[in-house]
């Protein structure tokens, strides 16, 4: 974009000098300059399969913003996700406008574990001049561990402002607020813990019901809830076993050859 502003700004000088000499004292426009373009896209970095989250395209600079900050022109965008098998996964909208240079997209992980990127390309326009940005935000999708409960509302009234804290191992992990609970109703509460790993071992998931003031209690009558579960630990790798057997093999091999070769070698002669 640099050089075609150059070049549109030779032209307007030649223009100039070569217009009569009754016009010396008109004006002609001049390109305005503006700030490099720039994009960035924030969210999550690990996410459950299926899972709906949000992420935010950001962007900067080029025609559609002056090198004072503000905006004259649009940004738009166009996003998708790249990775091995995106089965499942969407980016909705996948094509669209940043408002102020700010849009938050919506996108379904895939039905696939593994490692993906959230791909998407921004445009800076301002009348005929326009640039482009590629950004990304890789994300990581894994089988989430899945707590869940009933929580019931035995009140002739509708309950609002339950939350539930989430807690593992003895700290919290989130704080989810629910919708209203009608009366005499209940909610199914799940909860998605993402992670990459779990030490192997034993582990405890804790419900605690808080804001409603003892109105909504869990399925079995308490505040509180803990389930438990164990984590597998991975299966041993051999190959280190494996070298140093081969290894052993090897040296005893060389040692039978020089030991017993070497005497009949020298009865032969």
């Amino acid at each position: 974009m640099k050089t075609e502003w150059v070049a549109g700004g030779l032209i307007l000088v030649l223009l100039a000098m070569s217009a009569p000499l009754g016009s010396a004292g008109a004006t002609y426009p001049m390109a305005t300059s503006y700030p490099p373009i720039k994009a960035n896209v924030t969210g999550p970095a690990v996410v459950g399969v299926g899972e709906k989250i949000q992420y935010t395209i950001s962007a900067s600079g080029g025609p559609a913003q002056l090198a004072n900050g503000t905006f004259i022109g649009n940004y738009t965008y166009n996003a998708s996700i790249i990775g091995a098998n995106t089965t499942g996964g969407a980016v909705t909208p996948s094509t669209g406008t940043l408002h102020n240079g700010v849009y938050v997209v919506n996108l379904t992980a895939p039905n696939n574990t593994g490692t993906y990127t959230l791909s998407v390309k921004v445009t800076s326009t301002h009348g005929a001049n326009s640039t482009n940005i590629s950004a990304g935000e890789a994300f990581v999708v894994v089988v989430p561990y899945v707590v869940s409960a009933s929580i019931d509302n035995h009140n002739s009234y509708t309950v609002r402002g339950v939350e539930v804290q989430v807690s593992l191992d003895g700290t919290q992990v989130a704080v989810v607020t629910l919708p209203s609970i009608a009366a005499n109703g209940s909610y199914s509460f799940e909860y998605n813990y993402t992670t990459t790993g779990l030490a192997s071992g034993t582990h405890t998931f804790t419900l605690t019901l808080e804001g409603a003031y003892g109105l909504v209690r869990f399925s079995d009558g308490s505040n509180a809830l803990s389930a438990s579960f164990y984590v597998t630990p991975p299966a041993p790798d051999y190959t280190y076993y494996y070298l140093i057997g081969l290894s052993l093999v090897v040296l005893a091999i060389f040692i039978s050859l020089f030991v017993v070769g070497g005497p009949r070698r020298k009865r032969s002669k």
